[in-house]
């Protein structure tokens, strides 16, 4: 029920999160404010976290107010087992009834998101099309809301 530092241990009765090979990166090349300068830090192309698969390129949904707000995840950071995503957001062009998604395009605009702190942690189903992006609500009660 310990880690080895002698700590409650988070893993107890749980597996723990996998992260896939990768490779450490200088703390400059990283601008994330809750990574102190003396950790190392690990940039992967894939995380899994309570069993859920994450990896450069998903799409996930930030938050659902009037409309939906899109991140792509472009990098991939650990750092003291915390799981960041650096993420661009996602324009919302239409929505497309025959397909039930919407469709989208990148925007320079980027956060940097925590794991921990997303409020909708699957990933949503993005399928490139026609040179466009279009992507479902997957795992979202506020899809009945439209």
């Amino acid at each position: 029920m310990l880690d080895s530092s002698g700590e409650r241990s988070n893993n107890y009765l749980y597996c723990g999160d996998e992260v896939a090979e990768g490779f450490v990166v200088p703390y400059e090349s990283v601008a994330i404010p809750e990574i102190h300068h003396e950790v190392t830090i690990l940039k992967t192309r894939q995380v899994c976290v309570k069993g859920i698969s994450y990896k450069v390129g998903d799409v996930l949904l930030l938050t659902f107010a009037d409309e939906p707000e899109f991140v792509k995840i472009t990098d991939i950071i650990v750092a003291q087992n915390r799981k960041f995503f650096i993420c661009i957001h996602l324009n919302i062009l239409s929505f497309c009834s025959h397909m039930n998604s919407f469709s989208v395009e990148e925007c320079s605009n980027s956060v940097t998101v925590e794991v921990t702190s997303l409020v909708y942690k699957w990933p949503q189903i993005a399928h490139a099309m026609d040179g466009g992006l279009f992507v479902m609500l997957y795992n979202c009660d506020e899809v009945w809301a439209l």
